[in-house]
């Protein structure tokens, strides 16, 4: 497939002017972006769950990032044995700071990557999502290089802590053409909160993954559990534009810093311990077809 990659020019110089004056905001909703005289423009106060960070990014270094994943897989060889990240291929996750998905509403750039890779030896690539925009994915062929990985929990918690991204149940809607269109299709249950009625909630969503999917998405499922990590400095910044979202995030009395990360926040210790071994008992009882990769 012959992608063809807008041309965008780097910023030369930055001068902030401070000036007492009126400005304008258009408000797209949803992606919250828009191009003005071919300048992308975006809200400045746009946010995921994390407060502040910016879901509209665009690869600048795409040919680094071919190279890099290419020169490292053929270092690495043949995938000899198969292990937790995949059976054949070394995989490489190429949305770890951003949503490709929904980078492909304003770029072609990362199907750029998937078909280099897609021709290597020894590599595939993957990226977790939290939008539906299946459109240009179903337009390229992944051959069996390309894992979505759609993070997914309940709507109910997901409308405080997750705003602006597609409605979980979207994403599980989209699944079954992903797989059909030849991409292996994971779920990324994260983050995972503890509050009252989790549990059930959980079992809600995993009855509805269970309806939804057809077999042959069914045969190919996976799943990563993340419980939820959190840290002060996102703790006071979530508070100031979305403390209703922050109140399930932040609870101090069933939270501690990581050993090896203190500026980290974790559920403590024997209360993780205990939920990631319910939460994989849950998964095995309404999906057991859904393999673990990991859960921690």
């Amino acid at each position: 497939m012959q992608v063809k990659t807008p041309k965008f020019s780097k910023i030369q110089s930055i001068k902030k002017i401070e000036k007492n004056t009126t400005v304008y905001n258009f408000h797209v909703p949803i992606y919250e972006n828009y191009f003005a005289e071919n300048i992308l423009t975006h809200n400045c106060y746009t946010a995921r769950r994390k407060g502040g960070s910016n879901p509209v990014t665009i690869f600048v270094n795409t040919d680094d990032v071919i190279d890099s994943i290419i020169s490292h897989s053929n270092s690495l060889g043949p995938k000899l044995e198969p292990n937790q990240c995949d059976s054949k291929y070394w995989t490489y996750d190429i949305g770890n700071n951003n949503d490709v998905s929904l980078d492909l509403m304003i770029s072609n750039i990362p199907l750029e990557i998937m078909e280099a890779v897609k021709h290597s030896e020894n590599a595939k690539v993957s990226f977790a999502t939290k939008t539906v925009n299946i459109a240009p994915l179903l337009a390229f062929d992944p051959g069996d290089r390309v894992r979505i990985r759609y993070s997914l929990m309940p709507q109910s918690i997901a409308q405080y802590v997750d705003i602006r991204t597609s409605q979980i149940s979207a994403r599980i809607n989209a699944i079954n053409q992903l797989v059909d269109a030849g991409y292996e299709v994971h779920l990324n249950f994260s983050p995972v909160i503890l509050y009252p009625g989790a549990r059930q909630d959980w079992i809600k969503l995993f009855q509805l993954i269970d309806s939804t999917l057809s077999q042959k998405a069914k045969d190919q499922l996976a799943c990563e559990v993340i419980m939820l990590t959190h840290s002060e400095q996102l703790h006071n910044i979530n508070e100031a534009w979305n403390p209703k979202g922050e109140s399930f995030l932040w609870n101090p009395k069933s939270q501690q810093t990581k050993y090896n990360k203190p500026d980290v926040i974790c559920y403590k210790y024997d209360l993780k311990a205990k939920s990631v071994s319910n939460f994989k008992s849950v998964i095995q009882e309404h999906i057991p077809y859904c393999r673990i990769r990991y859960a921690f």
